[in-house]
């Protein structure tokens, strides 16, 4: 039915072979693409011993085994957008392409990676700005042509208001949404108390702070918890 659309029956997929096969498989590259890219940044920073201990206890934290116990594909758009922020600078034409895809990707997962497209604004690289929300559309929309249609889209953003209820409970979309509850419908202010976050969230971001280093990218990722 168009109610089950979007949705994952977790415990059936794992009382199948091929389904156990797939999860382990899937969420096996995820872990070894992360490690890799983990090694190759750190290993000449602070040792080949501390960063394998650091990836073996992340990728071993309840984090991480929580979105495998729960089928989540968090740690797919993690993945996406990690290998997304590496590649974006580089001097090969075809990888910065593939960065934006990677992007793309992340974002039709989980929505909020997206806010990293502002990046391309910030540096005033407009042409991939605009090749990024081109990339983002065709990701986000064209599976819905084999999985629902437009029945499935509603209810996919019926999902994501339903969720959006539970988990924004003590959050500064929480806070907000709270408030505007007062003269809004639920979901009205849910929208509204998001809308107003993403601008100021952008408005700090890609405005006011003239100098882009790792202040910046942690600005960037705690931006992202704004939007759960």
């Amino acid at each position: 039915t168009v109610d089950q659309i979007g949705t994952a029956d977790f415990a059936h997929v794992l009382n199948t072979n091929s389904g156990v096969v797939t999860l382990v498989f899937v969420y096996g590259i995820f872990f070894v693409s992360i490690a890799l890219l983990l090694s190759k940044q750190l290993t000449s920073k602070i040792g080949e011993y501390y960063t394998n201990a650091f990836i073996i206890l992340l990728l071993l934290s309840s984090i991480f085994l929580m979105t495998v116990a729960s089928g989540n594909l968090t740690i797919g758009a993690m993945t996406l957008t990690l290998f997304s922020l590496y590649f974006r600078d580089s001097k090969s034409a075809a990888l910065r392409e593939l960065s934006m895809i990677m992007l793309a990707m992340a974002a039709s997962l989980k929505v909020y990676p997206a806010i990293w497209g502002l990046l391309y604004i910030k540096e005033k690289r407009y042409k991939d700005a605009i090749k990024q929300i081109i990339y983002g559309i065709l990701f986000f929309l064209v599976p819905f042509a084999f999985f629902g249609g437009a029945a499935g889209f509603i209810q996919f953003v019926k999902n994501l208001a339903q969720v959006s209820k539970i988990v924004t409970s003590i959050s500064l979309v929480g806070i907000l949404h709270k408030f505007f509850s007062f003269f809004l419908n639920e979901q009205a202010a849910i929208i509204l108390a998001r809308i107003i976050l993403y601008l100021i969230t952008t408005v700090l971001l890609v405005f006011l702070r003239k100098k882009f280093d790792w202040k910046s990218y942690a600005l960037f990722a705690g931006a992202m918890f704004i939007f759960n």
